[in-house]
């Protein structure tokens, strides 16, 4: 849950954030102090728009401050925003004068460090997960369409639905298959894998807690990176060894995750992620189906995929499992519930007021098939 990981990052006593995780990453707790303390300012500033803050929220603000900071980020409206946090977290960014990142630069330091604490909030919590619950109609599904005509486009960053579908011997792909690219205990990712209509396609649009950057050293000296995942369970990504029995080399400044509720849209342009991107619209082309649960329509530029297809699709159906009597959603949505209503007429809108884990394969051919 959003509000999980959100508890997380200013958690005051959780020893997880002190010791080093699966990329080898390891925050002191003065250093977290500090963290905390800028956060909990631009935490301010998103009650102050009427807001509540959650992670993903303080994760884009904390970003684009690292890339203001940088130069990255040409934005005339962020001047005065980075001249108050400046001024309110002194005390904080403090903490980094005498540190060598972000080219010596302390205010940039703590936004950028802010956005590697969060992150690691969410590794911590989803990379032990490994029991799945109350996923069964997606196999349900499955069973009854078959594999060929069920794709998973799934925002969230844990293994669960590649776990669910190993343990019950459903063919699938997430485009890290050992068949298509493979050195040794590192399957690499290729878009290829996904050209396989026989098995379910799991395009996971904001990464996921099991993906490495790797580096490999080249005959003329160079390094080539790509993303990849260990095949072998008993294997660290920075232990992993390639067919020349030489270990794979690990950059750690490299995220294998996407977070932030204002950033995703610029993330989809490059990287693995806008690989991600591409094929989720490539497969939504492939079906005139879709079942939506759990999303918040808080993703702009997944928003803008789905309008498209809503628009271009003519016998299209969606249906949005959603309990809105346990969780609202997300007020003033652009996509949901105005824009459902007004612009489409013709009833291929479906909302079923329960969760996944609540609806069963009969609950989903009585409204959308």
């Amino acid at each position: 849950m959003v509000i999980d990981v959100t508890n997380l990052v200013f958690s005051k006593d959780d020893d997880r954030l002190l010791t080093g995780d699966r990329h080898g990453r390891s925050f002191k707790r003065e250093e977290i102090d500090h963290i905390q303390g800028f956060l909990k300012v631009l935490k301010k500033e998103i009650h102050r728009m009427g807001e509540t803050e959650n992670y993903e929220s303080l994760y884009s603000l904390a970003q684009r401050i690292s890339e203001f900071e940088v130069g990255k980020l040409k934005d005339a409206s962020m001047v005065r925003f980075r001249d108050y946090v400046y001024r309110e977290t002194a005390s904080f960014w403090a903490y980094y004068k005498r540190a060598a990142v972000s080219g010596g630069q302390p205010f940039g330091a703590i936004a950028s460090k802010a956005c590697e604490y969060i992150e690691k909030c969410v590794r911590r919590l989803l990379d032990p997960l490994d029991a799945p619950k109350g996923l069964e109609l997606i196999p349900s599904l499955i069973d009854k369409y078959g594999a060929g005509n069920v794709d998973v486009l799934t925002l969230n960053h844990d293994r669960l639905v590649e776990i669910l579908l190993k343990s019950r011997g459903i063919p699938y792909t997430t485009g890290f298959d050992s068949q298509e690219s493979n050195d040794r205990q590192v399957d690499f990712y290729d878009d290829t894998a996904f050209d396989d209509e026989k098995c379910v396609r799991i395009v996971k649009l904001h990464g996921c807690v099991s993906w490495w950057k790797f580096g490999k050293r080249m005959s003329d000296g160079n390094y080539l990176y790509d993303w990849g995942i260990v095949n072998d369970p008993e294997v660290h990504g920075w232990e992993a060894i390639d067919r020349d029995e030489e270990k794979f080399s690990c950059p750690t400044h490299e995220e294998p995750v996407t977070t932030g509720n204002t950033t995703k849209t610029e993330a989809y342009t490059r990287g693995i992620t806008g690989e991600m991107y591409l094929q989720a619209r490539r497969l939504l082309k492939e079906h005139d189906r879709i079942i939506s649960s759990g999303y918040g329509f808080g993703d702009d530029g997944f928003n803008h995929m789905l309008a498209e297809w809503s628009r271009r699709m003519p016998k299209k159906k969606m249906l949005l499992l959603y309990n809105t009597s346990e969780v609202p959603l997300e007020q003033g949505c652009w996509f949901w519930p105005e824009d459902w209503k007004s612009n489409h007429s013709d009833g291929w809108f479906k909302h079923h007021p329960q969760w996944l884990s609540a609806t069963s394969c009969s609950d989903v051919e009585r409204l959308i098939f």
